[in-house]
């Protein structure tokens, strides 16, 4: 009778233990979690759109337009402030299409301003041509209210625009060097990566933001120009392909986040079968930034987790000298105050931020990624099953236990029952 008890006590117990493991899995499993208004400093509680959602208690929605010509680049905003003292930072940018939305509480509604981040100077200002300054919602029958701003000098900004580019494809002006070797940058933030070509006739550029580390290997395999010949692409330095195309001015490699550029001296010359070029192309992740010919920072790197990452330049000086901080939410909170290296390379969690300038760092100038990891994030799906079939096996095993003491129980009972019995009929 001792050990059914003290097998069946160990079964609860155990079944107990791998019961709070899956429960503390189930529990720690990431969710959705609605936006939390943090302080800004002392006075200002600010909240950034990408932070809110819809709940009961934000039920209105507020939509923030900026109208900024096409090829602008840069990261802006529209300020909207309540009755509280709260501040929402609608936060738009080419990625969205200068168009987002905060969802908010019942209350009244006043719009501050717009800008662009990082312009400390007021070279970049905007206009209020929808909306008013002041509104209220309800959650009911008013409930959204759309904000539209314009760019002050939208058309001298759009002809510069589009004076830098060309009937078919931008060209650019100049381009600057950056803090990662092989690698500069234009005059759009826009990053080059440095190529290798064993073509007498061809070239190739690759710009843009890879999604990872690349190898890239290109081998043309049907003679033609470009255009009309063909080639085979690698991004592991020709140890596999991940397949073949036609030659383009612009072919864009999608979500690896790079372009290759396909060139020759001449419109008519053509690429041989055999020609290859190459280049290492390091993980690099998108920065805003105002003048990156004079000052520029790349962030290279595949993050582990989603990033708003700003970094803001707090004094005017030197590689070496120049003050800086880092956020990782935005701005709505500082993780890092630090000095810039001599060598202008800082690592940060996953990341390496090179910063580079041509003579002084600008207090107040401020360079934004939005950083998105390109890592899949794992499920407890497979954990929470393979802990339920080891949970189910050993409450198996213990009821095995169980059963094999009963029996032995059950022939001790019988063995002393039949001595009893001997000794009653003796």
């Amino acid at each position: 009778m001792f050990q059914k008890r003290l097998i069946t006590t160990l079964i609860y117990k155990a079944t107990g233990f791998w019961v709070a493991v899956l429960v503390s899995l189930l529990y720690f499993t990431p969710l959705t979690a609605t936006a939390v208004e943090l302080d800004e400093g002392d006075e200002v509680e600010a909240v950034m759109s990408y932070d809110t959602s819809k709940t009961d208690e934000t039920p209105n929605q507020i939509e923030g337009v900026c109208q900024i010509p096409e090829g602008f680049g840069l990261n802006a905003y529209i300020e909207i402030a309540d009755e509280e003292g709260t501040h929402y930072y609608i936060s738009v940018s080419q990625e969205n299409g200068y168009s987002d939305r905060a969802y908010v509480k019942n209350g009244t509604y006043s719009f501050v301003s717009a800008g662009v981040y990082g312009d400390n100077t007021g070279k970049y200002t905007f206009d209020l041509v929808e909306g008013e300054d002041e509104f209220t919602l309800d959650g009911e029958s008013n409930s959204f209210f759309c904000i539209k701003v314009k760019i002050s000098n939208f058309d001298e900004i759009k002809a510069q625009i589009d004076e830098n580019k060309g009937e078919e494809k931008p060209k650019v002006i100049d381009y600057a060097p950056t803090g990662l070797k092989g690698v500069t940058i234009d005059s759009t933030g826009i990053l080059y990566y440095e190529t290798k070509a064993d073509s007498d006739k061809g070239t190739i550029e690759i710009y843009g933001n890879a999604t990872n580390d690349y190898k890239v290997y290109v081998e043309i395999i049907e003679q033609g120009v470009v255009g009309e010949a063909k080639f085979k692409l690698s991004l592991d330095g020709g140890k596999t392909f991940i397949g073949d195309d036609t030659t383009s001015e612009e072919f864009d490699l999608g979500s690896y986040g790079i372009t290759i550029g396909f060139k020759t001296d001449v419109d008519t010359d053509e690429l041989q079968v055999g020609d290859t070029f190459t280049a290492d192309v390091p993980a690099t992740n998108y920065v805003s930034q105002l003048n990156p010919l004079e000052s520029n920072v790349v962030v290279a790197g595949a993050s582990k987790e989603d990033l708003q990452l700003m970094i803001d330049i707090l004094s005017s000086e030197t590689l070496g000298k120049a003050k800086f901080s880092i956020s990782t939410d935005g701005g709505k909170t500082i993780d890092v105050t630090d000095t810039i290296p001599e060598n202008g390379i800082y690592k940060y969690k996953d990341l390496t931020i090179y910063f580079y300038t041509s003579d002084l760092f600008s207090k107040g100038d401020q360079y934004m990624s939005s950083i998105e990891t390109h890592i899949e994030k794992s499920s407890y799906l497979g954990i929470i099953i393979l802990i339920a079939v080891l949970v189910a096996g050993f409450i198996a095993f213990l009821v095995f236990l169980l059963m094999h003491a009963e029996k032995k129980t059950d022939f001790v009972i019988q063995v002393w029952n039949e001595k009893q019995m001997s000794e009653v009929y003796r």
